[in-house]
């Protein structure tokens, strides 16, 4: 799957919608948009939905929405149209089975008493990340009214605490948000402060990955010279095995104001830059992730820079690019 990034957790490209569409082309058939911010029935929700995330094979659509009653979540609308002031829950729409359900809640089904915010859904559906601020969905309840990072297990009922130190105990005491969930439901990887880690060598914010089988918790950043604001670092996927992270990043070796796209290697501890050319010239301007296979061997990016394919015919306009790692170098 080609897993990408779509949001930070703050704003979402067209902000205000009423309802998540999905459209669909098969070569030989009609162009098919659908909803998918609807209840089980069918019918639309009367609240605000936004920022969709899809499985592997697009059949599970998880989603935020203020509705306000939908499988046993309420949700509260904002002020007028001003979007993101009312409560909201994430939701996991089966397009196949035709079911929508809550998925912002506690292992004992109660709802969540904060706004949630959908991060990812693993290939089958099972998994689904989520960040959010309540403070309701694990005991003992969390101390801080900060946005938590929260793993629901589907097949097992149950919601799991994942912005957690390496004891799984200790709670991030200020925001974690940007989750993104491995197809295999095994890694999650997001965006939390330093204090999650003793003796970390960067200032405000860190990136993790968190293991949910081996229950521990890792820095991913692999930048030089601490300390420094390791967040420029920015995820958007993870590889099965947990050994890749895609990210963007400013190219520290030439101070570059563009970010550009690169691996994380968590097994040799290094960061590989993806978005050059052919013959490793650096792009002169911005680049941006899309996503990643669950092998870590093909990355997709979008850059506007004019040096990436010679000759360029559209100039700075922005193109879409493949990069393909094969072989993968070893782990160690």
């Amino acid at each position: 799957m080609m897993r990408g990034r779509t949001t930070r957790g703050r704003m979402y490209a067209g902000a205000l919608l009423l309802g998540i569409f999905l459209s669909v082309s098969a070569s030989a058939q009609p162009r098919v948009t659908e909803c998918v911010s609807v209840g089980t029935g069918g019918g639309q929700l009367d609240g605000h939905s936004a920022g969709p995330v899809a499985s592997a094979n697009g059949r599970y659509i998880a989603f935020l929405s203020e509705a306000t009653s939908l499988d046993g979540c309420i949700g509260t609308p904002g002020i007028g149209q001003l979007w993101g002031s009312g409560l909201a829950h994430v939701y996991l729409r089966d397009r196949q089975a035709g079911t929508t359900e809550c998925i912002s809640r506690a292992s004992d089904e109660t709802p969540g008493n904060g706004r949630s915010e959908a991060g990812g859904v693993s290939s089958d559906g099972r998994f689904v990340v989520f960040t959010s601020r309540s403070s309701n969905f694990v005991t003992p309840a969390t101390t801080t009214s900060r946005v938590h990072v929260y793993v629901r297990d589907r097949t097992n009922g149950t919601t799991q605490l994942v912005s957690v130190a390496p004891d799984g105990v200790t709670e991030a005491d200020l925001d974690s948000e940007s989750p993104k969930i491995s197809d295999n439901g095994r890694f999650v990887v997001f965006e939390g402060p330093v204090e999650l880690l003793p003796h970390h060598p960067y200032v405000g914010s860190s990136n993790y990955v968190r293991d949910l089988v081996a229950g521990t918790t890792r820095d991913i950043d692999i930048l030089p010279a601490p300390p420094r604001r390791s967040a420029s670092f920015l995820t958007y996927g993870i590889s099965d095995d947990g050994r890749f992270v895609l990210g963007s990043a400013l190219e520290y070796s030439t101070n570059r104001a563009d970010p550009f796209v690169y691996v994380a290697d968590m097994a040799r501890r290094e960061m590989t830059l993806i978005s050059v050319a052919k013959d490793g010239t650096v792009p002169r301007r911005l680049s941006t992730p899309v996503g990643m296979s669950g092998d870590g061997k093909v990355v997709l990016f979008d850059s506007n820079s004019d040096t990436l394919l010679v000759p360029d015919a559209n100039g700075t306009r922005s193109d879409t690019y493949r990069s393909t790692r094969v072989p993968l170098p070893p782990p160690g």
